[in-house]
């Protein structure tokens, strides 16, 4: 393996201390982000319950400040009570089928793995990926598990629980697929998918989250999520509602404002991840 797959330890240890000051401006609950890598941004949580992990991964074309401002409507909603710590937000890809490779999953692997020595106290990784962003999280294990990979001593192996948000499963001609070599190293898989029961509305990924699901036996599970209330009329509305409990657009999606503007009336969505309890490693039930 070539020496230059890694970053110098005192560069990444330099990276993981740094002040929050050094990118942008104080988000809500005091999270403030710096640039790990093209497309991926981090920051520690100063009012943390725990030492874990998470990693949101947003939708197709989703800028990178929508998706810090998603990240830190979660952490203030749900993941500060989950024990999380360390929180890293990823920007949409360019494609919908993240055709041009554009963010740097490579760095954020490494980045991880360090930061998973120096915390022997993170349990577990807690990883959402919306839409297209599915793909890009692939992409990270990939990186972790199966190209480069840079887990070889397995300090990931079974910490990480992925929810793929209305993604994708990945083929060799659309998308990066997710593997069995992925799955025998992550902790668990969860597809999940969003409906509104009275109207029989399905967002638009349902069948392949169910698919996904059933894919890789009890390491995988689906998850369908109730949005009654949210508003929606038309199938992609539907597929924010796992960003935005109640989406701006009705009939298609807003993604400015769905992940960029949360407020009572329009609420960060949480209920994935409600299978996870305080900051124990409780993996999602399944639902079939």
């Amino acid at each position: 393996m070539h020496a230059d797959m890694f970053l110098p330890a005192v560069l990444v240890s330099l990276m993981l201390t740094a002040q929050p000051s050094v990118f942008g401006a104080s988000g809500r609950d005091g999270l403030s982000w710096m640039t790990i890598s093209s497309g991926v941004n981090y920051a520690v949580a100063d009012s943390a319950l725990g030492d874990d992990v998470f990693v949101g991964l947003s939708g197709w074309n989703v800028k990178q400040e929508w998706g810090n401002n998603w990240v830190s409507g979660l952490y203030a909603a749900k993941l500060r009570a989950l024990g999380v710590r360390h929180v890293y937000s990823v920007a949409g890809p360019q494609h919908d089928n993240y055709s041009g490779r554009e963010i740097g999953t490579l760095e954020l692997a490494r980045h991880l793995l360090f930061l998973m020595k120096s915390h022997p106290s993170s349990k577990r990784i807690i990883i959402a990926a919306h839409s297209s962003g599915s793909y890009v999280a692939h992409a990270l294990f990939q990186d972790l598990y199966d190209g480069a990979g840079l887990d070889s001593t397995r300090l990931t192996d079974g910490k990480i629980l992925y929810f793929c948000l209305d993604g994708g499963i990945g083929s060799g001609s659309f998308g990066v697929e997710i593997t069995q070599r992925m799955a025998d190293r992550l902790g668990h898989i969860c597809g999940v998918s969003a409906c509104v029961p009275a109207a029989n509305l399905f967002s638009p990924n349902h069948d392949e989250m169910v698919e996904l699901g059933g894919k890789f036996g009890l390491r995988s599970s689906s998850l369908l999520i109730d949005a009654t209330g949210c508003g929606c009329n038309e199938k992609w509305c539907v597929h924010l509602t796992l960003i935005n409990q109640k989406p701006y657009n009705q009939s298609t999606d807003n993604v400015q404002n769905d992940y960029g503007n949360f407020n009572a009336d329009h609420p960060v969505a949480t209920a994935y991840l409600d299978s996870l309890k305080d900051s124990a490693l409780t993996l999602p039930q399944q639902h079939r």
